[in-house]
């Protein structure tokens, strides 16, 4: 997933890589694996699903009129079980990136994204499922169409 979109905040590309072998089912309505750039639906969210070296993945790409609540956010993103963290949401408060590294979330302002996104990363499949389960729930994602 491509994090990006700020004019303010430049995003550096990571030299990680991924296998895209992950056969993961979830209800969601669509799950992009691709390494594509992934356009936000009209509505709703794309979840994607990533895992290669001993990490896995998840992100979510958000239509554009998704508007999150910034200190749910906040709360949420400085507390999830995740070894890294990487967010550009519209919110109540305006657009802001969120990045977390070392537990450590560090909070910027935007002057502009073209939509949501949010990623992260984990060293389980476990501790992605608990993740992304806890992140659905509390930033009640409603699956596109």
């Amino acid at each position: 997933i491509q994090i990006g979109g700020g004019q303010k905040h430049q995003h550096h590309s990571h030299s990680h890589s991924h296998s895209h072998s992950h056969s993961h089912s979830h209800s969601h309505s669509h799950e992009n694996t691709d390494s594509q750039p992934i356009s936000a639906p009209k509505t709703g969210f794309i979840s994607v699903c990533n895992q290669g070296e001993g990490y896995y993945s998840r992100g979510w790409v958000c239509a554009t009129s998704t508007q999150f609540n910034f200190e749910d956010c906040r709360a949420l993103f400085e507390q999830l079980n995740v070894e890294r963290l990487k967010a550009v949401l519209r919110t109540d408060q305006g657009i802001f990136s969120f990045n977390r590294s070392d537990n450590i979330c560090r909070i910027e302002a935007l002057n502009a994204a073209n939509d949501s996104r949010i990623e992260f990363i984990v060293d389980s499949a476990a501790k992605a499922d608990a993740a992304s389960e806890t992140l659905i729930q509390t930033l009640q994602l409603v699956k596109s169409n």
